[in-house]
């Protein structure tokens, strides 16, 4: 069954995007937080681990990547180790404390009435883990709690936690979803215990928003948890509920993943990537943002003559991205880290080259970013050995290409863009903004004025 299942959801995964490119899909993982019981307990650790590999690892590799083969001891059906998915799916309710094979609480651990741990930093776990293995955004498709002894007060106060634990940690989410919205049958529970944050009457069908449902709303439309609804629906739970960790939040908190359509302009991040070569450097501009598919700017490849002297070749190779800088305007640059090789004098030319794109950001005043080819594949096809091939066609298909992008320099320097915009965009632009306010304003085009004459009037088209 579960062969089938993750087959079925591979092959869908295809067919959905044939009929409709533009669309969404992905996998809704139920994730928990599992941590040994007693950490100086070695059986302890090992439970944890297979518990943790039983109950998410497995599923997630089989229904994110096709590796169901491996899990299940049959040979894979369907094309192993790329993605089959647009964003990453999280329901996370508790943390599990393992010391066998069964579920179990920290003592002393605030729960509610089913007995699960309230653990909010575990649901910034589960995000970092699942994010930096798989790549890709992050939708919180599930999150939320049952009645406790004052329902209102702790559930009000469940959501701040939650919430302000993804916020402060600059996670890479685009969506979250809280379970649920009315009160419903749940799984084999039944009628109670109630999730909602607004209550039905199950025989007029009347509906009441509940204070959780009002405070969510607020959040919503201020883009934050301001002091005023703090005050009035978090504070109050401090001396009547059994968890009380809540910091004195920031104000407001900054929680715009919550309704990311508002803000998608100023998230978008528009990367320059390099693939550093003195004979072919790969270079292309994407441009995409959280909630957003990632769009192709520009692509193409600087090339160099072998026989010149070493010096007017990166001369010409400066002089080219210069170009690329000023016409395409980066908010970041991307270049990929170059390590030795066997072939010291082949990885000397390249080490060259790549100072190129790091000097031109730095005299821009723009950011630069380096990650290894492993760090690229990973994010772009969920393999970090992936063959090159692999990489071109998810370049391919993450951009929506009729024609795959050649030479594979050009599809390098592609792959290190998209993989900056899903691992890290929004957060530089953050970081920048906030920098931007601490410094007088001034412009590349001032930056550039401000050199030396010569170096200007050298490298000026």
């Amino acid at each position: 069954m579960l062969r089938n299942f993750a087959e079925a959801h591979c092959r869908a995964y295809d067919l959905i995007h044939e009929i409709q490119p533009e669309a969404k899909v992905g996998f809704a993982h139920h994730m928990r937080v599992f941590e040994p019981l007693d950490r100086r307990n070695p059986m302890h650790h090992v439970f944890t681990k297979l518990s943790s590999y039983l109950f998410q690892d497995a599923i997630a590799d089989a229904m994110l990547l096709g590796r169901f083969g491996k899990v299940l001891g049959q040979p894979d059906t369907v094309e192993a180790g790329r993605r089959y998915f647009d964003y990453l799916g999280i329901n996370y309710y508790s943390r599990t404390a393992v010391s066998k094979l069964d579920d179990g609480t920290f003592p002393g651990a605030p729960i509610n009435d089913l007995g699960w741990e309230i653990y909010p930093d575990g649901l910034v776990q589960c995000v970092r883990e699942l994010s930096a293995k798989y790549g890709g955004p992050v939708w919180i498709t599930e999150n939320g709690t049952c009645d406790n002894t004052d329902p209102e007060a702790f559930r009000c106060r469940f959501l701040a936690e939650q919430l302000q634990a993804m916020s402060t940690a600059n996670l890479p989410v685009e969506r979250y979803y809280h379970w649920c919205f009315v009160d419903n049958w749940e799984w084999n529970e039944g009628d109670e215990p109630h999730f909602g944050i607004v209550a039905m009457d199950r025989d007029t069908g009347d509906r009441t928003v509940k204070p959780s449902g009002r405070l969510y709303a607020d959040i919503i439309a201020r883009r934050g948890l301001t002091r005023a609804a703090y005050e009035e629906y978090v504070a109050p739970s401090s001396t009547r509920c059994s968890t009380a960790r809540l910091r004195e939040p920031a104000h407001p908190l900054g929680l715009s993943f919550l309704r990311a359509e508002h803000v998608c302009e100023e998230r978008r991040v528009r990367v320059l990537g390099v693939d550093p070569g003195l004979t072919r450097c790969g270079i292309g501009v994407v441009e995409g943002g959280i909630g957003q598919p990632v769009r192709l700017v520009a692509v193409g490849v600087i090339r160099t003559p072998v026989a010149d002297d070493p010096a007017e070749r990166l001369l010409t190779l400066q002089t080219e991205i210069d170009q690329w800088m000023s016409d395409h305007r980066p908010d970041v640059v991307a270049v990929e880290r170059v390590f030795a090789k066997a072939n010291i004098k082949g990885i000397m030319g390249t080490a060259q080259a790549s100072a190129v794109p790091m000097l031109a950001a730095a005299r821009d005043g723009l950011p630069l970013v380096m990650y290894t080819p492993t760090e690229v594949k990973a994010s772009v096809t969920g393999n970090g050995r992936a063959e090159k091939a692999q990489v071109i066609s998810m370049v391919t298909r993450i951009l929506r290409l009729e024609v795959a992008p050649k030479p594979a320099d050009a599809a390098d320097a592609l792959a290190l863009a998209i993989c900056h915009v899903w691992r890290g965009g929004a957060q530089d632009r953050i970081a920048n903004a906030a920098a931007a306010q601490a410094r007088p304003t001034q412009s590349p085009s001032t930056r550039r004025a401000e050199q030396p004459a010569r170096s200007v009037s050298r490298y000026a088209r």
